[in-house]
């Protein structure tokens, strides 16, 4: 046989794993454990001053983990092929997945933000070909899950230890994760497989490992206080029960799964804790225990309502881009223009964000591929039920007596995961996906295995397939090394400028936009420390070239702010515009905007804007937000601008109102002002705040007493005066300077309640 087209392996053959692809084996292994403990956030982190090391490393040694594996693949099958079963629509549909991925960078209005987006889809999407290609081996396939729970095992451990090291009943753990919830999705994929290999497994002795990872995983999952999270577990559970139950496996297994659901139970009941405290603590606590429920309910009814105008937004950013999407991974820069409430960096449902990010055909080509394995998984179990109704023993699968409890524990697994991704957005979490991948890959080796010879067609992967799979791998390898090499300058830039080494964190940053042109953050950086030092030239050329490489409304925004500084205030407001039609109901920039045309002698253009911001006040911007008690100050700043206009324009009684709106706002501030929100910002923001607070009582007062002395006047000299006002304001016309007596006079006149500045309604004075 000519060595250039060496004959495939025969599949017996081939089903062992030759040195190379124990090696390839290892790599994904690796990458399966790296990826829950450095890579659980999205592909672009949101801090950008100091970098974490997970931050650092997290996504790029997961690029590099598996475009080392896949080469080490794609240099074992072009020396010997090894022909396996496949599955039909899977490879092909997840190839086009690929492909329409790069599409939609393509078309993409932020294509900046993609690039990672990008690289993450491909490295899953290997990921799933690896897992079911060394899969073929029941001691790989075997090797691949066993560190996916303990590495379950060892997220929820650490989530254990996080809970009890802050010594709150109420904290919900977050672990390895940027978010509670998506420690929850985490889990939800790998509790059903930890539950169902426990009751699979062949000898009884092996299950305490797994006994004890399986009240560990349902421990952090209810410390994580995701209600979502625990009704997904329900519905999973009873799935894998109900199809135990069809292919005839519920009854001779029910000591063992009686089991399970206890160790279940078990981990439950002990992560109480968090689940509790968010139903009878809450914002009620003081209230007596009706208060609490209630105080607990509105404010996760104020979270639902979040939620759903999220939606509604993400379906309109959807509707608006129905073929290519705004581009993988946009969610964040693309979504602020069609929002009708505050920014969240994502759709809180995956589906939604899905669909809006690379459009219907990306959702058709993501679907496609599990809804095939999911039919012929199924077509597997029904064979199965067949063969127990006949009296056939099940097929054993290495230790696992009972593989088809098994396959039933992978549905449970998927449908775990496709029920709390209606609620957030886990696939777009960096772990999640690499997790979900490798499950799918597992999932699909074991159904080959498990499958009747007739439907799978062994063959070889095509050497086409091969050639196209090398230069991704290396694409692959530079992006993560890029991204090492981009991200640690940057941290260690934002660590030089707080040691107040500016030229150094320069440095830092130059070497950072080196290392990743497309990137806007290096440039951002750099413009901030020329401006500082009075390079303005060298700033402007930074800021241009942020906008050229990311034309998103926060780099506009900062070029704006730069020329507000070099009192250049109609590129100012050029720019403050330009970033107003990415973001349209950023507030920030809405009233920096306000602020521009005020002082550029635009005031009517100014009111006009102060005006739409506290348009956003009254309407669903200002009354749904994520956290009830987080409220915008740039409201408060509007309503000052407004009152200052009105005083401007000799409008006393306008002016009055404005301010009092604003003392309202900051009055709500100062009433939560011990919460962790607020304690969360810096000092000089909180300084600020304060000050504004003071300058709006003060105002409000003076406009009051003005309006008051005024109204009182106009009303005496009337033609006829009114009896009833001309008694209040004759009894001492002195006292038409006394502002309490004027206020006084005023309030019985109209019949209300006297007012005063410092009352308990705005939350008092600062």
């Amino acid at each position: 046989m000519n060595e250039a087209n060496p004959a495939p392996i025969p599949e017996e053959e081939g089903l062992r794993l030759n040195r190379l692809d124990w090696g390839a084996l290892a790599l994904v292994a690796l990458t399966l454990i790296v990826a829950p403990l450095s890579a659980g956030g999205f592909v672009n982190p949101f801090n950008s001053d100091l970098l974490s090391i997970n931050d650092i490393l997290g996504l790029p040694l997961v690029l590099t983990l598996v475009a080392l594996a896949s080469i080490v693949v794609i240099g074992r099958e072009y020396q010997r092929p090894v022909a396996i079963g496949t599955l039909l629509g899977v490879r092909e549909s997840a190839l086009l997945l690929g492909l329409w991925g790069s599409v939609t960078l393509i078309f993409s209005p932020v294509r900046f933000a993609c690039w990672n987006a990008l690289f993450a889809l491909w490295a899953a999407l290997i990921v799933v070909g690896l897992a079911a290609r060394l899969g073929r081996s029941v001691k790989g396939w075997s090797v691949l899950l066993g560190l996916l729970l303990l590495t379950g095992g060892i997220v929820s451990f650490l989530g254990i230890a996080e809970y009890y090291s802050m010594a709150m009943s109420q904290w919900r753990v977050f672990g390895t994760f940027i978010n509670p919830d998506f420690l929850a999705g985490y889990l939800l994929l790998l509790i059903p497989l930890t539950l169902a290999s426990f009751v699979a497994l062949a000898k009884p002795p092996q299950r305490v490992g797994l006994g004890v990872l399986l009240i560990a995983q349902t421990f952090a999952l209810f410390l994580t206080g995701s209600r979502a999270g625990i009704g997904a577990l329900g519905g999973a559970v009873l799935l894998w029960i109900l199809l135990m139950g069809w292919v005839r496996a519920l009854k001779p297994n029910l000591k063992p799964i009686a089991t399970a659901l206890l160790l279940c139970l078990i981990g439950g009941v002990l992560g109480l804790g968090p689940v509790r405290n968010r139903v009878e603590t809450g914002q009620g606590a003081g209230k007596g225990a009706v208060g609490a429920i209630q105080a607990s309910a509105n404010t996760q009814a104020h979270s639902g309502e979040f939620r759903k105008w999220t939606w509604r937004g993400t379906i309109e950013m959807a509707k608006s881009n129905p073929v290519f999407g705004t581009g993988i991974g946009s969610y964040e820069y693309a979504y602020p223009r069609y929002t009708q409430v505050a920014f969240t960096a994502h759709a809180h449902n995956a589906y939604l964000q899905w669909t809006a990010e690379v459009g219907l055909v990306g959702v058709l080509l993501l679907f496609l591929p599990i809804a095939s394995l999911c039919a012929f998984s199924l077509h597997i179990l029904r064979a199965r039920r067949q063969e127990s109704m006949q009296g056939e023993p099940a097929e054993s699968f290495g230790a696992f007596s009972e593989p088809y409890v098994l396959l039933a524990g992978f549905f449970a697994s998927l449908t775990a995961t496709l029920l709390h991704c209606f609620i957030d957005s886990d696939w777009f979490v960096v772990a999640n996906a690499v997790t979900l991948s490798a499950i799918v890959g597992l999932m699909l080796a074991m159904a080959r295995y498990l499958a009747p010879l007739a439907t799978t067609a062994p063959a070889p992967l095509p050497k086409a397939g091969l050639l196209l799979g090398l230069p991704i791998a290396l694409v692959l390898i530079w992006q993560g090394m890029s991204l090492v090499n981009y991200r640690s300058a940057l941290s260690a830039g934002g660590a030089m400028l707080q040691t107040q080494h500016p030229q150094a964190a320069l440095n830092d940053f130059l070497s950072a936009s080196s290392a990743l042109p497309r990137e806007p953050e290096a440039y951002l950086k750099q413009a901030m420390i020329y401006a500082g030092t009075e390079r303005p030239q060298e700033a402007e050329a930074a800021l241009q070239r942020a906008v050229g490489v990311a034309p998103s409304g926060r780099s506009y925004y900062r070029l704006a702010q730069f020329y507000v500084q070099q009192k250049q205030l109609d590129k100012a407001i050029n720019a403050f515009e330009e970033s107003r039609k990415r973001e349209p109901r950023n507030v920030q920039n809405l009233r920096a905007l306000a602020e521009c045309y005020r002082e550029a002698a635009h005031k009517d253009d100014a009111k006009r804007i102060y005006e739409l911001v506290t348009d956003l006040e009254q309407g669903v911007y200002g009354r749904v937000r994520a956290m009830p008690e987080m409220i915008e100050a740039e409201f408060a700043f509007a309503h000052i601008g407004l009152g200052d206009l009105s005083a401007e324009a000799k409008q006393r009684e306008e002016a009055a109102k404005e301010y009092y709106a604003a003392v309202k706002v900051f009055g709500e501030f100062w009433h939560n002002r011990a919460s962790g929100y607020y304690g969360s910002l810096s000092p000089d923001k909180r300084a600020k705040w304060v000050e504004k607070y003071e300058y709006a009582l003060k105002q409000w007062n003076e406009m009051l007493k003005q309006w008051s002395i005024e109204y009182l006047k106009e009303a005496h000299q009337a033609s006829p005066p009114n009896p009833r006002l001309s008694d209040y304001a004759l009894r001492k016309k002195s006292d038409w300077n006394d502002f309490d007596l004027a206020v006084k006079r005023l309030s019985e006149f109209l019949g209300e309640k006297a007012t005063e500045p410092a009352s308990s309604e705005t939350g008092g004075s600062p």
